[in-house]
C-alpha cells in the first residue's frame, strides 16, 4: 500500500501541474494498470498537498490579492466603478474567470462524468490537448502583464473546457492567456491562482462523502501519498515555470500526442 500511495502521489503531483491532463492520466492508470485510489480521504490529502505547493510558489502574489480586498479603494467616475489597485482588479478577474467552470460543473456534471470511463474518448482529447499546446509555438509572445475582460473570459472558458477528461487545465488556460496577449509570466500565474477555488471546491465535495470513521492504520499511507504529491508537485510546478519562460510550452504536445496515439491504438486493438 505504501508503494501504491507513492506512485499515486507522484502521478498527482506531476499531472496536476504539467500540461498533460491529470484526469486523463488517472483514468488511464486505473484502466490499463489497475490502480485505484485507496479512498476519498486519500484524494483529499493529495489535493491539499498540491494546493500547498501553489501557495508556496505564488505566495507573494496571493498575499497581495487577499490584502487588496480589505485595503484597496474603488472610486466611482461617472457611471463606472474604477479599480486603481491592480491586485484588486486581478481578484475580480479571477472571480469572473471562475464562473464558466462553475456553471459547466453544476449543469453538466453527470454528463461529463460518463466520459471518465471512456478511454477511447480520453485518448482523442489528449490529442486535442497536444494540438492546443502546439499552437502556442505560433504565438508572438507579448509583454503585457495587465489582465482585462477578454483575457479573463478566454482563460475562464478554457478552464471550463478542461473539465472534460483528457484536456489539460493548465495547458488550456496558459495557452488561452498567451493567445489573449498576456506575457508568459502573467498567463501561468493567473492559471495556477485560478485553480485554487477549483481544488478547494473538489476537497469540499470529497469531504462531504467521507465516513466519520477514519482507519488509523491508513493514516501513514495518506501522509506518505500527500508528501510525495507535494514534493513532486512543487518540483513539477517550478520545472513548468522554467519551460514556459523559455517559450517551450509546445514541447509537452509531443508527449500528449504520443500517449494519445498509444492509448488509441491499444483501445482499438483491445476492442
Amino acid at each position: 500500500m505504501i508503494l501504491k500511495s507513492i506512485i499515486l502521489g507522484v502521478l498527482q503531483g506531476l499531472t496536476e501541474f504539467l500540461p498533460i491532463s491529470s484526469s486523463g492520466h488517472l483514468v488511464l492508470v486505473k484502466d490499463f494498470i489497475g490502480f485505484k485510489s485507496p479512498g476519498i480521504l486519500f484524494e483529499v490529502f493529495l489535493h491539499f498537498a498540491t494546493l500547498i505547493a501553489i501557495f508556496i510558489v505564488f505566495a507573494k502574489r496571493i498575499w497581495k490579492i487577499l490584502k487588496s480586498v480589505f485595503t484597496a479603494r474603488i472610486r466611482i467616475e461617472g457611471k463606472h466603478w474604477v479599480v486603481k489597485d491592480e491586485n484588486l482588479a486581478l481578484f475580480f478577474y479571477l472571480l469572473w474567470a471562475s464562473i464558466p467552470s462553475a456553471i459547466v460543473g453544476l449543469l453538466l456534471k453527470s454528463s461529463i462524468e460518463k466520459f471518465f470511463s471512456n478511454t477511447l474518448f480520453i485518448s482523442i482529447m489528449l490529442l486535442v490537448t497536444g494540438s492546443i499546446l502546439f499552437s502556442t509555438r505560433f504565438i508572438k509572445i507579448q509583454k503585457r502583464s495587465e489582465h482585462n475582460g477578454l483575457s479573463a473570459t478566454l482563460i475562464g472558458v478554457a478552464q471550463a473546457f478542461a473539465i472534460i477528461p483528457g484536456i489539460s487545465r493548465s495547458g488550456a488556460t496558459i495557452s488561452a492567456g498567451l493567445w489573449a496577449g498576456l506575457s508568459k509570466e502573467a498567463s501561468v500565474e493567473f492559471s495556477f491562482i485560478l485553480v485554487i477555488p477549483a481544488i478547494l471546491g473538489a476537497m469540499i465535495l470529497e469531504a462531504k462523502e467521507l465516513s466519520l470513521t477514519i482507519h488509523q492504520g491508513l493514516i501513514s499511507i495518506y501522509i506518505v501519498g500527500a508528501l510525495t504529491a507535494f514534493i513532486t508537485g512543487l518540483c513539477a510546478l517550478l520545472f513548468l515555470l522554467r519551460i514556459i519562460k523559455k517559450g517551450k510550452l509546445h514541447y509537452f504536445s509531443y508527449y500528449c500526442w504520443l500517449v494519445g496515439v498509444i492509448t488509441l491504438v491499444l483501445e482499438l486493438w483491445i476492442r
